[in-house]
């Protein structure tokens, strides 16, 4: 089994950023320690190999030439265009019933899932029903 190198520079750099979360974390905080460092570097890892992995740029020879081209592109652009809406419009209504009702609003967080779970869901109905 070959391992595909060009994403090991990827893997790295989130490795190394989520040392500078750490590092960054336990020097804040009164009880920093190195454990401190280890725990946050070890929580944040993951999501910012993930991210390394998805943002630094990748070319191989099973990529189309143009992306853009493809179905599942435009597919997810349906999907996310929709989306948007959908936040738009419960955003619009939190925003007009916490200041009818004169409450805090809806934290942001609860939007964020809502996006995610929105185009998620779009772009499996639009896969399953384009094919």
């Amino acid at each position: 089994m070959r391992v595909a190198l060009p994403r090991v520079p990827a893997a790295v750099l989130g490795i190394a950023l989520a040392a500078v979360v750490g590092v960054v974390a336990a020097s804040v905080r009164d009880d920093g320690g190195w454990q401190v460092a280890l725990v946050f570097a070890a929580a944040t890892a993951p999501a910012l190999v993930g991210a390394m992995w998805t943002l630094v740029p990748q070319r191989s020879p099973k990529m189309p030439e143009n992306p853009e081209d493809s179905v599942e592109f435009q597919w997810l652009q349906q999907a996310s265009s929709g989306a948007f809406f959908d936040l738009l419009i419960a955003l619009g209504v939190a925003t007009a019933a916490s200041a009818i009702l004169d409450t805090e609003l809806v934290p942001v967080v609860a939007f964020l899932a809502l996006a995610m779970a929105d185009v998620a869901v779009r772009y499996l109905v639009l896969s399953r029903t384009q094919r």
